[in-house]
């Protein structure tokens, strides 16, 4: 449907995204996170076509209609909240049916966008929006004006809908009840992983733990190379044994460890300061493998991975 391919954009000299390659499939609700700053925004307006990419290309879908919710509005078309959700176009009363699960009262339906707040002319738009059914819907920090009962009515909608979804937002337990995919960008990457945002701080948690061990290991390994190198290095019965070390280490692909350097540890139900989201019903889902277990078997892939390519 959608797929960036080894997408690069900058601002002066400023990097954001790097040869990224992500692909936003049909029928999926994708949760976008990092950290302020790093690019999400930007991100969409890519997709959008509202700004170019430096390198790389997007590949959309012929004929592909792209419904988008900013962060902040500048004019909404139509005269009254109903006429701006329906824009001539769509039944009105399906118009009121979206109107009234973002909040609307009756009267509030002829209201004049003129005399409703800016959260409330977001809700506008937003019932617009899911009103036209585009075929992706991107949406930046949609909850930010919807109140508890407002926002359970939308994420039911989307649940059952079969929207494609891109959305930004900062409200992990939004998150954690509709997204099917968590995409981060990280070191002008992104990163994507299958599931709500609680399965992929467990994910994220795991990889970074069994990435820093398999660069443990790395280093270590070739300290042991080099230390070898260094001893026999100016012994000529050991010279070729040494050559081949030093081949060896200068073909090696170091194992970086890209733990965000702005997250922090904070204890009491948050991991390396990204909070686990709070449900409604407080209960978290939990995996059959221990941390420890992936931690481990994500390092042996990594480690196997490194040297392997060293030694082709």
């Amino acid at each position: 449907m959608l797929q960036l391919e080894s997408v690069s954009k900058q601002f002066a000299t400023k990097v954001l995204l790097k040869e990224a390659s992500v692909h936003l499939r049909p029928g999926t609700r994708v949760g976008l996170v990092g950290p302020n700053g790093v690019g999400k925004t930007t991100l969409l307006r890519l997709v959008l076509g509202e700004q170019d990419v430096d390198d790389g290309r997007i590949r959309k879908r012929p004929r592909l209609r792209i419904g988008y919710l900013p962060q902040d509005l500048e004019t909404i078309p139509g005269h009254t909240a109903l006429d701006a959700t329906h824009r001539g176009s769509y039944p009105e009363h399906d118009a009121k049916r979206i109107l009234s699960g973002l909040g609307f009262t009756e009267s509030d339906f002829s209201r004049p966008l003129s005399a409703l707040s800016g959260g409330f002319r977001m809700r506008v738009a937003l019932a617009h929006l899911l009103l036209s059914a585009p075929d992706i819907l991107l949406l930046d920090e949609p909850t930010n004006h919807l109140d508890k009962a407002t926002q359970r009515w939308f994420e039911d909608f989307l649940l059952k809908s079969s929207f494609t979804m891109l959305v930004i937002s900062h409200d992990t337990a939004f998150l954690d009840r509709i997204a099917t995919h968590i995409w981060e960008i990280r070191h002008q990457r992104i990163m994507e992983s299958v599931g709500n945002y609680t399965k992929y701080v467990a994910w994220r948690e795991a990889f970074e733990a069994a990435q820093a061990a398999a660069a443990d290991r790395q280093d270590k390994e070739i300290g042991r190379v080099q230390k070898f190198v260094d001893r026999f290095r100016y012994q000529a019965t050991k010279a070729s044994q040494v050559q081949s070390r030093l081949k060896q280490l200068e073909k090696v692909k170091r194992i970086e460890r890209t733990r965000d350097p702005k997250r922090r540890a904070i204890p009491n139900g948050c991991v390396s300061g990204f909070p686990f989201p709070r449900h409604r019903d407080d209960t978290r889902s939990t995996s059959k493998a221990s941390p420890r277990h992936t931690a481990r078997s994500w390092c042996t892939a990594l480690w196997i991975f490194s040297w392997s390519e060293a030694n082709v």
